[in-house]
């Protein structure tokens, strides 16, 4: 009867010491886990704090950047402003002109009712045929002013032996031509040349023009295609300016 007492309490102290060291094993593992929680806690408060720091960063270029874009935009508003009173001042200009019987015609080719003769439109120092006014120059023939009566026009290629090089300033502004065909010896036409020109249907530009002025097609037909080469400067001029224009 004792030894089975005995036994029967050193089962139970074997089950208890079984009982202490599974409840330490699990402290143990408790602890453990504890830790790594804090540790993979400290590492996501690390990288928290570091894509903080780049959010601000970033937040203070873009605001850095929204400052430097509002004063382009304000300075770039200036500019545009600048240039457009300029324009509004050469426009001005050019209708003082036509008002001094500088370009100013009707269908029949006169002159605010004075018919175009040498005597009443000829610039100073300037040559003269039937349909334009002229300069000589080292270069060629640079034609200042067309008073012909043709709504279709062919622009000569040279005139008293010299090659026609440029159109003037101003040329053929405010005219009533409907068609202007340029021949290859052209390589420049000057600022606002078909200013005003409200009938003007069609321009032939030859692949020979290399520089077009300011404005040269302002208040033309809205109708009017520019009849270009391909790759020719005349075509990138008239794609810059989206300005109708045909290759064929």
């Amino acid at each position: 009867m004792f030894k089975t007492r005995t036994g029967w309490l050193g089962g139970c102290a074997a089950c208890m010491l079984s009982a202490v060291m599974l409840l330490s094993s699990c402290t143990a593992a408790a602890a453990s886990a504890e830790q790594t929680a804090q540790e993979d806690l400290a590492v996501y408060q690390a990288k928290l704090q570091y894509y903080q720091a780049q959010l601000a960063l970033l937040e203070g270029e873009l605001e850095q950047m929204d400052e430097q874009l509002l004063l382009m935009q304000s300075e770039y508003a200036d500019e545009i402003s600048r240039m457009q009173a300029e324009l509004t001042q050469m426009r001005e200009n050019v209708i003082e002109q036509i008002g001094e019987g500088q370009t100013e015609q009707d269908v029949s080719g006169e002159v605010s009712g004075v018919p175009s003769t040498p005597e009443n439109t000829k610039p100073t120092g300037e040559l003269q045929t039937t349909a334009y006014t002229y300069r000589e120059t080292e270069q060629g023939i640079v034609l200042t002013k067309y008073h012909g009566k043709d709504v279709f026009v062919a622009v000569p290629a040279a005139m008293n032996g010299k090659r026609v090089v440029a159109l003037a300033d101003s040329a053929f502004a405010g005219t009533a031509v409907r068609e202007v065909v340029l021949p290859q010896t052209v390589q420049t036409l000057g600022w606002f040349t078909f200013y005003g020109c409200s009938a003007l249907e069609k321009v032939v530009i030859p692949s020979s023009v290399s520089n077009i002025g300011y404005a040269s097609f302002d208040g033309c037909s809205v109708g009017l295609t520019l009849h270009v080469e391909p790759d020719s400067y005349a075509q990138k001029f008239a794609a810059s300016f989206a300005l109708r224009y045909t290759t064929d």
